[in-house]
């Protein structure tokens, strides 16, 4: 015998995501006679199998071509029976006739009826893998159930799912290929086998969640064919039988970025066409010599105008000694992976890029000085291209100008640098936000060598190690540092870390490393009076104290010490001078030499420089 199953799809009103209350449908309820066999099926408001055309304030359901419904008989019993029924006839309304398909047929009139019928096998739970239908959602994903115990009773289908509608506006040539909302620990993927096109009309998305009876937060991720996704948040309450629509949202993808940002430790001032990568420039810089001593004439032989400096930065970086012989790109360098010096087609992009003119350099300099970086000053900055035919010149280009010279620009003179680094675009990039702590850079206000006298030095009477400062000629024993603190804000205090350049060693045979000792000169450094000789240029007074033991080994070219917590106690103690002093432990052959830079050094970025990070 056939059997059939008669249900009427409501209107269903669509709830604004960020509504508070909830509006009431009413509900009508068919009761035919199926061949005999009389079966009642109600659905509750908001159900649907299928969307119509919306009209002002709801979107009439209908029912779908090929919808399915089990009836099930003993559920979760051993005598379980379910039996599959399918619309007869073509969908498209609020009425239909379903039709016995497959399965045990219910012999007893207690029953629970499921739609749809791949319910049973997914276990009653909203499937994480939607699929896009146009203007509907996926059958699958939003389910119904209804039950009865006896004959005269209705089965009145209640939703098991709750819904989104993410209506997205956009330009034609972006193609939306899936939407991902997570909420908690779960995700449900809407995936759209042809990618859907955008345009100035909203085109709707429907994305099935399981229902919850408290607000949550959502993140909607919209992934395009073409670059990164599009990030959304909302928090609503998922009611079941509830669809949440959101505002229509103007489809932007984050990688869209703007040339003025803050990214990436420096400003965008380049970004790709197909919007895969941006080029930023330090928010820093310096002002260096391209090459000191007699690297100053080597041709190194980097382009005279590429796109990008990274090359020319790499040719640089293989030469000999080359964080003190071209303190310019090893600036650049130190900043981390992938910054280099750029070219001379970079500085022009950045100019351009930034806006910078002579009527807007001051107002790109008070963003810039608003995130803590240094401004951009109207001199000549150099570039990592040299003049093929000198390789005591390399060339500069004017900022904001845009000139491009290498007339006696010797590699030897101090000019503005700053770095590049090319970043490539990750899902969801955004601007970053205004660095939490600043940092400066103090510079030794004074330093010198110890009296050559065995007596008084640190190391002792006898020392077996002799460090040395290297500047202007002077070979200087016993090493001492002076910093100027009284800057620094010491409830602000974050960190402080002196660093120090090793000129160079060089190292008894069979030692491996050589070990130092930092000590704080309570009383300072004084100089002593001129009188001629080589070797007593000045004394410091007693109490020192030990603040620390370090070593370096031949190969060390710097080493980095952290006197966070002495200078803290130096400023809490009402003082706002920093005095150290180095020498060596009587542990090594009094063949082994260690020389340090100096703040007499030519190159700049080889001082001693004492980094503080502060709170803002």
């Amino acid at each position: 015998m056939k059997t059939k199953y008669t249900a009427m799809m409501l209107a269903a009103l669509f709830l604004s995501a960020a509504c508070a209350k909830e509006e009431k449908t009413e509900k009508t309820i068919v009761s035919p006679d199926f061949d005999g066999t009389k079966i009642e099926v109600g659905l509750s408001a908001l159900t649907r199998t299928a969307l119509g055309e919306p009209g002002t304030n709801s979107v009439p359901v209908v029912w779908s071509t090929g919808d399915e419904i089990a009836v099930i008989q003993g559920k979760g019993t051993a005598q379980q029976k379910v039996a599959i029924f399918k619309l007869a006839g073509e969908g498209g309304s609020s009425t239909g006739s379903f039709e016995y398909l497959s399965g045990d047929a219910p012999t007893s009139a207690a029953i629970e009826v499921v739609y749809p019928a791949s319910a049973v096998e997914s276990g009653f739970t909203v499937p994480a893998d939607q699929n896009y239908v146009a203007g509907s959602i996926d059958p699958a994903a939003m389910f119904l159930s209804g039950s009865r115990t006896n004959a005269d009773q209705t089965v009145v289908l209640s939703h098991e799912s709750a819904a989104f509608l993410l209506p997205l506006t956009g330009e034609e040539d972006q193609l939306v290929s899936s939407i991902e909302v997570t909420v908690g620990s779960s995700k449900y993927t809407l995936n759209c086998s042809e990618p859907v096109a955008l345009s100035a009309t909203a085109v709707p998305f429907y994305i099935a969640v399981q229902p919850g009876t408290s607000a949550a937060d959502y993140t909607f991720t919209v992934n395009a064919t073409k670059g990164t996704p599009m990030i959304k948040e909302i928090t609503w309450t998922a009611g079941a039988g509830k669809i949440g629509r959101i505002t229509p949202t103007v489809f932007e993808q984050f990688h869209r970025l703007a040339k003025g940002d803050y990214y990436g430790g420096g400003f965008i001032f380049a970004i790709a066409e197909d919007d895969s990568y941006v080029k930023v420039v330090s928010a820093d810089q310096a002002n260096l010599a391209w090459a000191t001593g007699d690297a100053a004439s080597v041709l190194v032989g980097t382009e005279a105008n590429p796109a990008e400096g990274a090359d020319n930065t790499a040719l640089i970086q293989a030469q000999e000694n080359f964080s003190t012989n071209y303190p310019a790109a090893a600036w650049c360098v130190a900043h981390g992976e992938g910054w280099y010096m750029p070219s001379r087609s970079e500085i022009n992009v950045i100019v351009n890029g930034l806006g910078l003119s002579a009527g807007t350099i001051d107002e790109i300099n008070a963003n810039i000085e608003d995130y803590y970086g240094s401004p951009f000053e109207s001199k000549r900055y150099y570039t990592s291209c040299e003049k093929a035919t000198d390789g005591t010149l390399a060339w500069t280009v004017s900022i904001p100008g845009k000139s491009h010279t290498t007339d006696s620009n010797k590699k030897t003179t101090a000019r503005p640098v700053r770095a590049v680094k090319k970043i490539v675009l990750s899902s969801g990039a955004k601007p970053d936000p205004k660095p939490s702590t600043s940092s400066v850079n103090l510079s030794a206000t004074k330093d010198a060598y110890y009296t050559a006298s065995s007596s008084v030095r640190y190391g002792g009477t006898t020392p077996t190690l002799t460090v040395r400062f290297a500047s202007s000629g002077d070979w200087r024993y016993v090493a001492y540092f002076g910093f100027d603190i009284s800057s620094i804000d010491a409830d602000k205090l974050v960190s402080a870390k002196l660093t120090l350049t090793v000129d160079h060693s060089t190292f008894a045979d069979g030692v491996e490393s050589a070990a130092l000792r930092l000590y704080s000169v309570d009383d300072g450094w004084s100089e002593l009076d001129p009188d001629g000789s080589t070797t007593a240029k000045g004394t410091w007074a007693s109490p020192y104290t030990t603040l620390l033991d370090f070593s370096l080994t031949p190969s060390d070219t710097s080493t980095e010490l952290d006197l966070t917590s002495h200078i803290s106690s130096v400023l809490e103690s009402g003082g706002s001078v920093l005095s150290l002093a180095i020498a060596a432990l009587n542990t090594n052959p009094n063949t082994t030499y260690i020389y340090f830079s100096s703040r007499e050094s030519t190159t700049e970025s080889a001082r001693p420089v004492l980094t503080v990070t502060s709170n803002i």
